[in-house]
């Protein structure tokens, strides 16, 4: 017994041919709604599940060139959905976690005596750490950036954001406290 074509691969395989956006279209109208349902029917908010499915859709055009109709159509799609919300579930604990992280050395600055939004002692100890630390400490700390953020804007990797964190709160740590022990004596 012979399947029937699957005219949606049909039209994926013009769209991955000749870019047709017709095409293409009429694949989204089509899927739009369910791909969104699948997004909801994970516990994720209407909002979410919208830009997920957005993303979805861009991922798949994105991909069209490489696009094979070896099996169905929406078989790809959900394919390409399920990663996409895989990649968020990821990006949003990778986001959680620099986010805690931040918290921590933003506890560790208070509890050396140092008030969020810095008086003198803590300018003073900000301006005696070396210049990639200093950067470090003024946009994670100061402009409130993810790590993420921090490492595209100095274009350097997220972990060596971390590292240069770490040592700047370590010394900041140190200046601040025999800056206490010096007012106190």
């Amino acid at each position: 017994m012979n399947a029937s074509p699957d005219p949606d691969a049909a039209a994926m395989a013009a769209v991955a041919r000749n870019g047709d956006a017709g095409a293409f279209s009429g694949l989204v109208e089509k899927y739009r709604a369910k791909v969104l349902n699948f997004f909801l029917r994970q516990g994720v908010s209407i909002h979410d599940g919208e830009d997920l499915a957005q993303q979805t859709f861009i991922r798949v055009w994105k991909a069209r060139a490489g696009y094979s109709p070896d099996a169905r159509f929406s078989t790809f799609l959900f394919t390409v959905a399920r990663s996409a919300r895989v990649d968020d579930i990821r990006r949003k604990d990778a986001r959680r976690r620099v986010e805690e992280g931040w918290r921590e050395n933003r506890d560790v600055l208070a509890a050396a005596g140092a008030p969020r939004r810095a008086g003198a002692a803590v300018r003073a100890a900000v301006a005696a750490l070396s210049p990639p630390l200093r950067e470090v400490v003024e946009l994670a700390v100061f402009q409130e950036m993810p790590y993420a953020e921090v490492s595209a804007v100095l274009g350097i990797p997220e972990g060596t954001v971390k590292s240069r964190m770490f040592n700047a709160v370590a010394k900041l740590k140190a200046a601040l406290s025999a800056g206490k022990k010096d007012a106190r004596t």
